[in-house]
């Protein structure tokens, strides 16, 4: 578990959070509350449509998105003029996500921290990769 980020007061979920509350970190605001979203938690946020944020993606700081996930494990996503296609599905906590194009066919499984009403898809260093809500 070394790679999962570390947080200031958090309010956690499952044997992630109880882990990650022996730490100190992440302190943006002291009303903000944050925890670690359990495999069932996030499987429970789809089918649905999410909106929000890329950042670092192909030499840019951030990139708009929108990206229908399907009940059935597929993707499509919409960033300005691109869209792509790709598959998702829960592995243990963490949230993975490929796609032919934006993310060159490669996995990636993210732990996803929920923020207010933002969930945040974290690096393994914990610095947010995506940032989105669901547009239901």
């Amino acid at each position: 578990m070394t790679d999962l980020p570390k947080f200031h007061n958090p309010v956690v979920c499952g044997a992630a959070g109880l882990a990650l509350g022996a730490f100190g970190g992440i302190a943006d605001d002291a009303q903000a509350r944050s925890h670690v979203l359990s495999g069932q938690q996030i499987s429970a946020l789809f089918p649905g449509r999410i909106s929000g944020i890329a950042y670092g993606y192909k030499n840019r700081d951030s990139v708009p998105f929108t990206v229908k996930v399907k009940a059935n494990g597929r993707l499509k996503a919409r960033s300005g003029f691109i869209t792509d296609r790709g598959k998702w599905y829960v592995a243990g906590n963490r949230f993975c996500m490929q796609f032919r194009w934006l993310s060159r066919g490669k996995l990636k499984c993210r732990i996803v921290l929920k923020k207010g009403e933002w969930y945040h898809a974290l690096r393994t260093n914990g610095t947010t990769k995506l940032k989105f809500r669901l547009d239901r």
